[in-house]
């Protein structure tokens, strides 16, 4: 019995010291405290999948180093970024990485993604790099035309059905069979058959889920399917893999036709013209098989299909998701497109060039939808050379393992102001020096030489199927349910549910929609009585409503400071964002855009200022509107010389000199309409704006005796001006009403 007391007490003390051990090895790293202590607290946030959200909470609340295990760092600073994924820094993968290898010919095969050898991943890529560069991409374009004209081939069908369409698994389809003709030269079946051809999308999901689990604790791995034993005792097991099985068909197939001189059955003489990624690898192959092996091609060609096909769909939803819940977005993309159509600058389908030279707008999107939803959601694991590291002002320990979440480094607040918010615009509007430094922080394809080698696929396809797709219908989430995501480490979603129709419009009338200049019904009352959702209003924040950043909004914003008392600029603001709130909640397909909005909510009371008022015998509302039309337009100011187009500012002038027309017949423009100053005014219409949305807004830009300030300016221009227009809101009744507003009475 002392015996085996003493190796009880033996085992136990090995265990406390090696728990003590790991708390006290990264001491000074803040984190959950379980983390410290063991792999546990890790592995269940891998099993709920959404440790990306987990991680963004812990570093707001620990800062740029968080400790998420015994010896694992999560890193956030931007800055760590060039020292710990540089090329020759030393930092190598950790054990994480090896569980995503293939299994054939009864053992795991690494790939350039998976393997941890530097090494051997240099002398992988050098022959087959160039296949990836975009001018090899871009000489396979018209196989790429091919899955596009299907895939909207099929879904003009489904949409005459008037039947939902999960948009999200056909933009999979769509990804699916462009790596299968870029890598096979023929679709994998996927949009033909509208559905999951051989359970490729299942294996592809159950692969990720076994790796993003046990990638945890890598050593469970080896006594499961990374058991040596499991392709010997199991060998269907390597069946099990579907993208390995085809690709292994479509390889065997085409070393048969290869053999007998007869291409032309295979069907790369056609678009394709031998171009494909197998045809120049296997003519590799046949010169040198010590270049690049029958093992080589096999993991090649399936590593294209298990990543390409997953991450590319994950970008793919995300812009058009983020476009659908921000119709100012969709709108400014939709003109973007309608006027280079209409300008003769794309074809049909849009080729990637015409995209990227003529679309700028929607790159920005791109870029913005993958910095707000990248495809990998989980740490790019490294681990710390012997040497150890210094980050953020601690020293780090060799060994320890390390990493960054895309997810995380992509929502930082110095880097990229109102992280959480979508702002396409921030890609167009920072200076070079802004630029800069976000280019260096986005990590949706990885950074050094581990970066993602097909990211040119990707980007080949989104800058063309998705400007196709929205040239040619009208989207909104069916029932206007959100989609669900999960992490397994692709940050997969799911239930993309949508509702689309082909699009009815008139080409000449895009700057209308685009401005405001949309017809509606005159009476505010009426309107928001037909449109009032059935929902209550939703919190929408300031940050959800961002003042957009363009030169042309910057120099208004600066000119509106200067001339404006600072209650009546404030007012402006809270005008806006009550606007774009109520919008959303309403109005979500009206499709004016934010500038547009911006520009007519700063400048709706420039003729009410005491030296405007004195300056003409015109109503405030009307010198205002011809003033602000002057000011939009001109390009010789001191603060800058973007202008506004000729309908912008008419739209922006129209609003200001109507927007105080409350008639109950006829119409106005959907702009002047949306100028709502009486809910700031005079309280009305309050139930459609959520009251903590009031309140941020109220706090954010202070009242400053606002009711007062504007009672005074009504009777201050109907003494001046006894013919105002203003009077026609009654001479005292509407000053009265002003001052009764009790709805911002606590906030005066």
């Amino acid at each position: 019995m002392i015996h085996a007391a003493s190796v009880v007490v033996l085992i136990v003390g090995l265990i406390v010291a090696r728990l003590v051990t790991n708390r006290f090895r990264l001491s000074g790293i803040p984190g959950p405290s379980l983390a410290a202590y063991t792999r546990l607290w890790k592995l269940y946030n891998a099993w709920k999948g959404d440790h990306h959200h987990t991680e963004i909470a812990l570093h707001r609340k620990y800062g740029s180093l968080v400790r998420i295990g015994p010896r694992h760092i999560s890193v956030s600073d931007p800055k760590a970024i060039p020292i710990i994924y540089g090329v020759n820094k030393g930092f190598t993968k950790t054990a994480f990485y090896p569980i995503q290898s293939i299994s054939w010919d009864k053992k795991p095969q690494t790939n350039l993604f998976s393997t941890r050898d530097e090494l051997f991943h240099r002398d992988q890529k050098r022959p087959i790099a160039s296949a990836y560069s975009m001018t090899s991409i871009l000489e396979m374009e018209p196989a790429v035309d091919s899955c596009t004209e299907l895939f909207l081939s099929q879904i003009r069908k489904m949409v005459e059905e008037k039947a939902p369409i999960d948009l999200g698994m056909w933009l999979q389809y769509y990804a699916f069979d462009v790596v299968g003709e870029l890598s096979f030269a023929q679709k994998l079946g996927f949009l033909e058959k509208g559905e999951d051809v051989d359970n490729m999308i299942e294996a592809i999901r159950g692969m990720l889920t076994y790796a993003s689990i046990c990638g945890q604790i890598p050593e469970a791995h080896k006594v499961l399917l990374g058991n040596p034993l499991f392709p010997i005792l199991l060998p269907q097991m390597e069946t099990w893999n579907q993208v390995v099985v085809f690709t292994l068909k479509a390889i065997n197939r085409r070393a048969s036709l290869q053999r007998d001189g007869d291409l032309e059955k295979d069907k790369i003489d056609g678009a394709m013209g031998g171009k494909d990624m197998m045809s120049r690898w296997l003519a590799i192959h046949n010169a040198d098989p010590t270049r690049l092996s029958t093992r080589d091609l096999i993991v090649h060609l399936s590593a294209n299909v298990f990543a390409g096909s997953d991450t590319t769909a994950i970008a793919l939803r995300s812009i058009l998701y983020n476009l659908i819940c921000h119709p100012d977005k969709m709108a400014k993309v939709r003109a973007e497109i309608d006027t280079a159509d209409r300008e003769g600058k794309l074809s049909n389908p849009i080729s990637y060039q015409e995209s990227n030279t003529h679309l700028p707008y929607f790159g920005a999107v791109m870029k913005e939808a993958m910095r707000l939803h990248p495809s990998v959601g989980g740490s790019l694991e490294r681990h710390v050379p012997p040497q150890g590291v210094t980050l953020c002002g601690h020293y780090i320990p060799g060994g320890t393992n390390i990493g960054i979440n895309p997810w995380v480094v992509h929502r930082d607040p110095i880097v990229f102001p109102q992280p959480d918010s979508f702002i396409p615009e921030r890609w167009l509007d920072s200076s070079p020096e802004k630029l800069k430094e976000m280019e260096k922080a986005f990590l949706n394809f990885g950074a050094g030489s581990r970066s993602c080698v097909g990211k040119t696929i990707s980007l080949l396809e989104m800058r063309k199927i998705l400007p196709q797709l929205l040239r040619e219908f009208d989207i909104h989430l069916h029932q206007n349910k959100p989609w669900k995501t999960r992490n397994v480490w692709f940050v997969q979603q799911e239930e993309f549910i949508c509702d689309l129709t082909p699009r009815i419009f008139n080409m000449s009338s895009n700057s209308e929609i685009e401005y405001g200049f949309t017809p509606v019904i005159s009476s505010a009352s009426a309107l928001l009585s037909a449109a009032k959702p059935s929902t209550p209003a939703p919190f929408i924040s300031v940050a959800d409503t961002p003042t957009p950043k363009t030169a042309l909004a910057q120099r208004i914003d600066l000119y509106a400071r200067g001339q404006l008392p600072e209650p009546t600029y404030n007012h402006s603001l809270r005008v806006y964002h009550y606007g774009l709130a109520i919008k959303r909640h309403v109005f979500p397909s009206w499709s004016f855009t934010d500038e547009t909005y911006f520009l007519c909510c700063l400048l709706h009371d420039i003729g009410s200022t005491e030296e405007n008022l004195n300056k003409t015998k015109l109503s405030f509302e009307f010198y205002g509107g011809f003033l602000a039309l002057d000011v939009l337009q001109d390009s010789t100011g001191p603060i800058g010389n973007a202008v506004a187009p000729r309908d912008q500012a008419e739209s922006v002038a129209e609003a200001i000199i109507r927007h105080q027309d409350l008639c109950e017949e006829g119409k106005i423009t959907a702009l002047e309409n949306f100028n709502l100053t009486y809910t700031d005014n005079t309280g009305a219409y309050a139930d459609i704006v959520h009251p903590s949305t009031i309140d941020e807004v109220s706090r954010r830009y202070p009242r400053k005796q606002w009711s007062t300030c504007f009672a005074a300016t009504i009777r201050r221009e109907n003494e001046l001006k006894p013919w105002a227009h203003t009077t026609t809101l009654g001479e005292e009744a509407f000053p009265s009403k002003v001052l009764g507003n009790s709805l911002m009475q606590p906030y005066e």
